[in-house]
This record gives structure tokens, sequence and C-alpha cells, in this order.
């Protein structure tokens, strides 16, 4: 099952804002899957990823349990804690992304816009199902699709891999 997480698409997910609930965000047509060694693995925006990632990582299994189960009630209250965490870290560190080119800022801000509605979708679903469609609605959109593109394939350049090892 894919992970959600709107604020860097999907590497930060799986973010996070790509890092926490099923179906959210599809997997970006034509980004890279090649492994090479990251430019910058210690930099600001990097450091900013593995503390969205490290905020979500440890409810994810159940996230994702409760929501294959079908079991929304639990599925939602994990996925709305996740949200208090990842404004505190964007207010407090998000001038770490200051620091990137101007064409990646401009996606990141199309992903943090989504933040707020993602929530709403959150608060407002009253199934697994109806969650997934108003999340799969939101996300699959040409415009979070090209900025999720641009950056993923920064974060893979610059960061390589934030997902927690176990």
């Amino acid at each position: 099952m894919q992970t959600r997480r709107a604020t860097f698409g999907l590497s930060f997910a799986a973010l996070a804002l790509t890092t926490t609930v099923a179906l959210s965000a599809p997997a970006v047509a034509g980004a890279s899957t090649a492994a090479k060694k990251p430019t910058d693995p210690n930099s600001p925006f990097c450091q900013f990823g593995k503390k969205e990632v490290k905020s979500t990582s440890a409810i994810e299994t159940k996230e994702e349990t409760a929501l294959e189960s079908g079991n929304w009630a639990t599925a939602q209250k994990l996925i709305l804690s996740t949200f208090t965490p990842l404004n505190s870290i964007i207010k407090k560190d998000g001038a770490a992304l200051s620091d990137v080119p101007s064409k990646v800022k401009a996606a990141i801000q199309v992903s943090l816009k989504a933040i707020p509605a993602e929530e709403n979708v959150v608060r407002t679903s009253t199934s697994v199902s109806g969650f997934t469609t108003a999340v799969q609605t939101l996300f699959n959109t040409k415009k979070f699709q090209a900025a999720a593109k641009i950056v993923d394939a920064y974060q893979t350049a610059t960061c390589g891999s934030l997902t927690p090892s176990s």
C-alpha cells in the first residue's frame, strides 16, 4: 500500500507529507529510480525531509493496517494526528526550503498548499473508500503531479533516500 504525504509529494512521504496513509499520491510517471550518490544529504532541505518522515513513520503501519481493514474511525484519528507535528515542522524549519532552486521552491508551494485540503478530506470523509476517492481527486491533478515530479527529482538527487531504516 502506498503512503501519503503532501509536503514533498512522493519522496518524503514514502514524505511524504511522500510518509503515511494509503493511496493519497500515485507514483509519479517518469520519476527516475536509478540510485546515484546524493549531492548534499546533510543540507537543510534534506534535514527538513528527514524530520518530516520521522514525524509520521512511527504510526504509518498502524494507519495502513486500519485502512486495509476498513477501520475508518481508527485510520482517520491516526491520519489527523500527523497534521500537528507536520505543521510544527513546517513552521519551525520551513526556512530550510528557501535555499532550493526557484523551480523546486514553486513546486514545494504547490504541495504545501495542498495540506489544508488534505486535512479537510480526512476530516470530512466518512469511509475508507470515500477518503481514497477524495484523496485521489486531490492529488491526481496535472499541477500536483508536475510539482511532485520536480520535488522528487530534486530530493532524490540532493538527499538520496529519506526512508528511515528499521
